[in-house]
């Protein structure tokens, strides 16, 4: 093979697509960031738990939601929306986050 074949075969291989590995990397770290609030919120939940000497499935009949539900709430496995947050704090009567 000769060094003119390699660099014709290696200019038709990047010429096909761009490459879109800076998409990726900020789609990766902006769901890193999402994961880090997530485990937040979840934090949050643990510690209020305690506090109020409840159990998980106390919170989910104040909730009115599964057993398996809250656990996932605790291990920050849900989407955290306004309207779920906002559940967790009326179960709660106080807030469990901040939005600066």
């Amino acid at each position: 093979m000769s060094i003119k074949y390699n660099r014709e075969k290696f200019e038709k291989i990047l010429s096909r697509t761009p490459s879109k590995w800076a998409e990726k990397h900020k789609a990766k770290k902006e769901s890193n960031s999402l994961g880090q609030d997530s485990a937040m919120v979840a934090i949050n939940v643990l510690t209020l738990l305690e506090e109020k000497k409840w159990s998980q499935e106390q919170l989910a009949q104040i909730m009115n939601i599964s057993p398996k539900e809250v656990s996932k709430i605790v291990k920050g496995k849900v989407n955290f929306s306004i309207e779920l947050i906002a559940t967790i704090e009326k179960a709660f009567g106080q807030k469990i986050i901040q939005i600066n």
